[in-house]
């Protein structure tokens, strides 16, 4: 009965308006938007140039009000198109608004103003930390990529996955625009030392290596299933290989 009552569930999703307040702007080339500790975030995309600006609002209010959260510290450039990656295990909870819980989110490459051909090749992680008043944010590490690159996916592999030899998880990086060229190229963040190392990927037999794209998706299967391969595995799906 649950299995039943599960996938029907899943075949009652409907689009629903929220009302919200923002002083964003129009928006484009992919903000990062994710919802941590009962609170919604937006950061960076495409406004009046690149934009690096985070905004946050509490999903316990209605209408929803988004307002701008200062980042604190040394920044990486402003970019778009950049991947924004929340460095937290889907499995686990970093506590709630009673806490003094925090959560690091990774941003890497994007466009740097000017557009195609001009990927930047810098990283930056800041960290938001839930106190008894609003989040507030501040960059922790900020450092080169081993090339640049955008409209790529960087998906966190939390230590529970990734093994002993990554304590605090790593950051799998694939594919996106290298120099104006579609990649297929893997690359990974060690989260414990950052250091940046490039896997090399064995090929299935039967389907063989993926082909060089841009702006796919890639999400982590914690358990596999009867059409994947046992165990953890990213699947990457769609993608194109021209600008």
């Amino acid at each position: 009965y649950r299995a039943l009552r599960s996938w029907e569930l899943c075949k009652t999703v409907t689009w629903k308006r929220v009302p919200c307040r923002h002083a964003l702007g129009d928006r484009e080339g992919s903000p990062g938007l994710f919802c941590c500790n009962g609170y919604l975030f937006v950061f960076g995309g495409w406004g009046h140039g690149p934009e690096q600006d985070l905004h946050v609002g509490s999903l316990e209010n209605s209408p929803l009000s988004l307002s701008p959260v200062g980042i604190s510290g040394m920044a990486p450039p402003h970019t778009y198109e950049s991947k924004i990656t929340v460095l937290q295990d889907d499995g686990q909870h970093s506590g709630d608004h009673s806490g003094n819980a925090s959560v690091r989110v990774a941003v890497t490459g994007g466009y740097l103003y000017g557009g195609y051909m001009q990927e930047c090749d810098r990283f930056g992680i800041f960290e938001i930390y839930f106190t008894k008043g609003a989040p507030k944010a501040a960059w922790v590490k900020v450092g080169d990529m081993p090339e640049p690159r955008s409209n790529h996916t960087a998906t966190f592999v939390p230590p529970r996955i990734a093994g002993p030899a990554y304590p605090m998880g790593y950051l799998l990086v694939f594919g996106g625009n290298v120099r104006g060229q579609a990649s297929a190229d893997v690359d990974i963040l060690d989260l414990e030392g950052f250091r940046w190392s490039r896997l090399h990927v064995a090929a299935d037999d039967q389907s063989g290596r993926p082909l060089p794209r841009n702006s796919h998706t890639a999400t982590l299967l914690p358990q596999g299933g009867p059409s994947c391969p046992p165990g953890p595995a990213v699947l990457i799906v769609g993608g194109g290989n021209g600008d």
